[in-house]
């Protein structure tokens, strides 16, 4: 049977999905969600994540999930983890320009620093992005909308998540560093890469996780034993994760969204605030620095116009 992507018919339909379902249809509510947003940022201890899209209706499938679905690739010979290991594998032969890049930079080229440059840079990858910047969130949620007459409400509304990792963190969707530091408990010796090909690889997290939280520290970070010897150093950054603030979170489910995974019992993670696409362009202009091509060259980095700007501010200072 052919499985096709589904999406809410309705605001109603979907405020069942979530722990909280706010809708903004005017400034006044926007300010309020404005300030809300900035009061869970600033709560250091309990940390929150967020991620915008550009059409209420559209649920959480993941790049790949989307692809897999789109193009009916489960009557195809191979599975899903396969197709995105197959991937995976690809970037870490020892000839391939990627492996030898971050090599050269000293930096252990592990499965999941390879999903993160594959999700950012245009390929399918069972990772959603989230930021630890609400502002973030708010760009790509203003980013590419599509305004069409429609009679159907939903249609009118792009949409902001945010969950509390703490709470997701401790039963439903663990953090991949979390898991490195109690699986480095059983190793005396530093493992460097080995650690990551065989207790800490994709095929191996994914068969004990169906999602797990995968954090995009911006260096270098330890991950040690017991008595403090280091066994090996994760990162999963690039350029793009650094200034959007990112992190991500890995589902592996063939066709399942995430707002259906996120959930403990009864008990649902995801909060949902649908905003009114008639106030995109003031939100805009009051909290995204007045232009979407200025956010859009914050948030989408090129390394071109970086290496100019230097050179232009050196060329201004003379």
């Amino acid at each position: 049977m052919v499985t096709t992507l589904k999406e809410y018919s309705s605001l109603e339909e979907k405020a069942s999905m979530f722990a909280e379902h706010f809708v903004v249809n005017d400034k006044g509510q926007l300010s309020d969600l404005i300030d809300k947003l900035n009061k869970l940022q600033t709560k250091t201890k309990e940390k929150y994540l967020f991620r915008g899209v550009s059409e209420a209706k559209y649920k959480l499938y993941t790049s790949f999930q989307r692809l897999w679905i789109n193009r009916d690739l489960n009557q195809t010979s191979k599975g899903h983890i396969e197709c995105i290991a197959n991937m995976i594998n690809k970037c870490s032969a020892k000839d391939s320009l990627i492996f030898c890049y971050y090599k050269r930079l000293g930096v252990i080229c592990n499965d999941w620093l390879i999903l993160s440059f594959l999700q950012h840079y245009g390929a399918a990858t069972p990772l959603l992005d989230f930021s630890r910047d609400p502002y973030v969130a708010l760009f790509f949620a203003c980013d590419d909308i599509s305004y069409k007459g429609s009679a159907e409400a939903i249609d009118h509304y792009v949409s902001i998540y945010y969950y509390k990792t703490v709470n997701v963190a401790q039963k439903t969707a663990p953090s991949i560093y979390k898991i490195a530091q109690k699986k480095a408990s059983r190793y005396t010796i530093y493992a460097g890469l080995d650690f990551w090909k065989t207790d800490l690889s994709f095929m191996q997290i994914s068969s004990e996780y169906p999602i797990c939280i995968i954090p995009a520290y911006s260096n270098l970070s330890s991950i040690s034993n017991d008595t403090g010897t280091l066994i090996t150093e994760y990162t999963v950054s690039n350029l793009n994760s650094i200034v959007q603030n990112g992190e991500f979170i890995c589902n592996v489910d063939e066709v399942t969204p995430l707002e259906e995974l996120l959930v403990e019992g009864n008990k649902k993670h995801l909060t949902c605030i649908d905003i009114h696409k008639g106030l995109v362009e003031h939100l805009i202009k009051e909290y995204l620095g007045g232009s979407i091509a200025v956010a859009r060259r914050k948030y989408y980095p090129d390394e071109r116009e970086i290496a100019k700007q230097v050179q232009t501010q050196m060329l201004s200072e003379l």
